[in-house]
């Protein structure tokens, strides 16, 4: 299963068959098995060979067979073969299809399809535009106890559907109790910010550490940001960098950054300027600005590294249009550098650019 988001501005759930694939082989002993029930009139047996012959699990893909499969199945009002259908029919952009089968799915309480069915509504697709019926089929998927459906009933008020902020934040938090991530880092922003609640950086702290023991690294790094700064808790520095830590190990450049900082300064930990440079580095090939200008300084003073002007010069010439000191250190090396290191200068810069630019379509890995 996974949730996407439309051109619209609303989500939409999209459910993929969760059975692992193993090699082709007609012969498969458990397909069989499968196939022989589905033959007989089980509907669970016929959506579960409808699967396989989607995408090809134990047999040769067949996506024929398989809606014709689902078909038997859905027939025998088997919810699941029902939203299979809906989002094979949603793929195939025929959505007057999609939704028949989505709303069999909702009318036997199929959460997911229930969910869908609202997106259709809100947007016209397949059905008339009718936004109170939208709120009716997302409010009754969400009161099932669905968590994607409490989480986007929430994100959809906010694009402007009209349930009440108490109802939608309620939503929202109902998600988070049950453990669901986003919901969790969302709760934190809306304590932070006082938007839908009051504002509360201890509830914002509680939320946001929630998310960042289920590895969430945004949550991650407003964890460590609130230890270190004291916000909503009493300040810590060995806990803050503990998050830091775990967020740069993530690949998130402030964290990065900022982990370079404490090495340098000996925040939290032994003062390590080679440890520094690595941080700093790691940090300003994702192109954060304030990282390049550390490194910069590290280059300039040989702090953590052979000094290195040229070094210093380039990585100050990165920094230049978002640091003033970057700005003006780079000025300065200017005057000093003749023509033609300054071309080679430009021409180093012009590689990072690349470098960094890879690094960041990489995900910062």
């Amino acid at each position: 299963m996974r949730v996407v988001k439309t051109a619209f501005g609303v989500l939409v759930l999209v459910l993929f068959c969760s059975c692992a694939h193993t090699p082709q082989n007609s012969a498969d002993a458990e397909f069989v098995k499968i196939k022989s029930r589905a033959e007989k009139g089980d509907a669970e047996a016929q959506a579960t060979l409808a699967e396989r012959l989607y995408v090809g699990d134990g047999v040769t893909a067949d996506p024929e067979q398989a809606i014709a499969w689902w078909r038997k199945a859905a027939g025998k009002n088997s919810a699941r073969a029902q939203v299979r259908l809906g989002t094979t029919y949603q793929a195939k952009g025929d959505y007057v299809e999609s939704a028949k089968w989505f709303r069999l799915g909702a009318d036997q309480n199929h959460a997911g399809s229930q969910m869908l069915l609202a997106s259709y509504y809100y947007l016209g697709k397949g059905v008339p535009k009718d936004v109170d019926e939208a709120v009716r089929w997302e409010r009754k998927a969400a009161a099932s106890g669905y968590v994607p459906a409490q989480y986007t009933a929430y994100l959809n008020y906010q694009w402007g559907w009209p349930f009440g902020k108490e109802e939608a934040i309620g939503w929202c938090r109902k998600a988070a109790e049950q453990g669901l991530v986003q919901a969790q880092v969302q709760m934190g922003k809306c304590y932070a910010e006082g938007k839908d609640v009051p504002k509360d950086e201890s509830q914002a702290l509680f939320w946001y550490l929630k998310a960042a023991e289920q590895n969430d690294v945004s949550a991650q790094v407003q964890v460590g940001a609130r230890f270190a700064n004291g916000t909503g808790v009493t300040k810590n520095i060995a806990e803050a960098l503990k998050w830091i830590r775990k967020a740069a190990e993530q690949n998130n450049p402030w964290a990065q950054g900022r982990l370079g900082y404490c090495y340098s300064n000996g925040e939290g930990v032994v003062a390590d300027d080679t440890e520094a440079v690595k941080w700093y580095h790691r940090a300003a090939l994702q192109n954060d600005a304030w990282a390049q200008e550390n490194l910069a300084i590290c280059f300039h003073s040989g702090r953590g590294v052979g000094q290195d002007i040229f070094e210093a010069y380039v990585w100050y010439t990165l920094a230049a249009d978002r640091q003033k000191l970057s700005a003006e250190q780079r000025d300065i090396l200017h005057q000093q550098f003749p023509a033609d290191r300054i071309a080679q200068v430009e021409t180093r810069v012009e590689k990072l650019k690349a470098e960094i630019a890879g690094q960041l379509k990489a995900g910062g890995k």
